[in-house]
């Protein structure tokens, strides 16, 4: 399919051996009720024949003209193929899907419909978790999943709802979420590469520029749990080497989008919450790293957990301020002992 200026949404969906799904997730997309939308798979390069397969999906489908793929010139990760499906999307509008999951048939049609009604940036599907070999749904994690028929308008309404506490309260992925494009680009939101933890990232720094945002009950989209995924290979196995270098970036990372929104009511509960993500990172890290031989120092370690405020700003939080106040005056131990009344808080909360 040739690129299409008047297609109203762009499905976009990165391809990285996907050979066993792609058929589950292409076909899903192509059966919409909507009309005007595009698929842009991006091609990462991968080693199985995800491309063909999409290929041969699309040349058996009444909807295959509307399959458009762009083909990077060597693997470059799922952050960069985002990235490229930003740069290429042609539709008003913008959806990423992950490549083995699927979406329900008027999911497109009741997100744009939603979008239009209410001129939204973002809105919000609900969604179901389903376990990839027996289509066995499974419960929320982290309660996330279902939301409320919502419309949150207004100067940061969206963070404000996200950080009423330190619960989770909006996914931190960033898939069945219809993005209008303009948006996206206005505001050059792309992804980072940093493995697992592009999707959390990208949320922390689009939130609080978000000024219409709908959340939705429908459910539209379908996650199913691969045991031989990344995240769950991490949630499993806990951190490799790499993952461990990312995860300790993606911090810094997160610190530096609170460094954006210091003036905000909800810096406070924002500040916890990526204290409380540094917290269990650290004890993921620290749980396996003898695994690494040493390559994160005890330095490395305690600067996960460095706070994003100074004291002058902490003493004033109304939320969770002696929680801060606490992490914050951890920093001041010398990093081996930082290490240790960490591993002994871990342990007592079992989470060693």
């Amino acid at each position: 399919m040739m690129k299409n200026d008047m297609c109203l949404v762009t499905i976009g969906i990165p391809v990285y051996n996907a050979e066993v799904y792609i058929e589950r997730c292409l076909i899903s997309v192509l059966n919409q009720t909507f009309d005007s939308y595009e698929v842009l798979l991006v091609d990462d390069c991968g080693k199985d024949n995800s491309i063909q397969k999409a290929l041969d999906v699309a040349s058996s489908h009444p909807k295959g003209d509307r399959v458009r793929i762009v083909h990077h010139n060597k693997n470059k990760g799922v952050a960069e193929a985002r990235n490229t499906i930003i740069n290429e999307a042609s539709g008003k509008y913008l959806f990423f899907m992950d490549s083995d999951d699927r979406i329900s048939s008027d999911a497109i049609r009741v997100l744009y419909d939603k979008a239009e009604k209410t001129n939204a940036e973002t809105v919000w599907g609900s969604f179901v978790n389903i376990e990839n070999d027996t289509e066995r749904k499974l419960p929320a994690i982290n309660g996330l999943g279902q939301y409320p028929d919502l419309c949150l308008i207004g100067d940061d309404c969206l963070a404000m709802y996200g950080c009423q506490d330190i619960k989770e309260h909006l996914q931190q992925s960033i898939w069945n979420i219809l993005y209008r494009l303009d948006f996206l680009k206005k505001n050059n939101l792309h992804f980072k590469q940093h493995g697992s933890f592009d999707d959390g990232i990208f949320q922390a720094e689009m939130q609080p520029l978000v000024n219409r945002a709908v959340l939705m009950s429908n459910v539209t989209y379908y996650y199913y749990h691969r045991p031989d995924s990344l995240t769950h290979v991490v949630s499993r196995n806990g951190y490799s080497i790499r993952e461990a270098i990312n995860a300790i970036n993606a911090i810094k990372c997160h610190r530096d989008a609170c460094n954006s929104i210091i003036n905000k009511s909800y810096y406070d509960c924002r500040c916890a919450k990526v204290m409380k993500e540094a917290f269990y990172i650290a004890i993921g890290i620290i749980k396996h790293r003898k695994e690494m031989d040493g390559t994160i120092s005890d330095s490395q370690l305690k600067g996960v957990m460095k706070h994003p405020a100074v004291f002058s700003q902490i003493i004033h939080f109304k939320k969770y301020k002696y929680l801060n106040l606490l992490i914050y005056f951890f920093n001041f131990l010398p990093a081996y002992l930082f290490v240790k009344v960490i591993s002994v808080i871990a342990k007592y909360k079992h989470l060693i």
